[in-house]
């Protein structure tokens, strides 16, 4: 019987220390919340579009006015940018 009074009380000890881990672990959780639900940036909207020279408006007018400096912001007159444009028009009147 004396071998069970020392175990009897290491167990007791163990419980008291489980539970208060258990215990400052649920208070962290609940003191870390509100920064885990922080709020969402918005989603970023892309338009992708495949193509050719209509996709990039490109047109030989137009290159050959801007030759030899042709950048690429000359050409943005493409079906993308035009939908683009519709969809921001659209999205502000909403």
């Amino acid at each position: 019987m004396q071998a069970m009074n020392g175990s009897a009380g290491f167990r007791s000890r163990g419980r008291l220390i489980g539970c208060c881990m258990a215990l400052v672990l649920a208070l962290s959780a609940v003191a870390f919340t509100p920064v885990s639900s922080a709020a969402e940036p918005p989603p970023i909207e892309t338009y992708l579009a495949l193509g050719d020279s209509l996709a990039f408006g490109y047109t030989a007018q137009k290159f050959n006015e801007n030759f030899p400096n042709e950048a690429p912001a000359y050409f943005e007159t493409g079906y993308p940018n035009v939908a683009a444009k519709f969809l921001r028009v659209a999205k502000k009147g909403v």
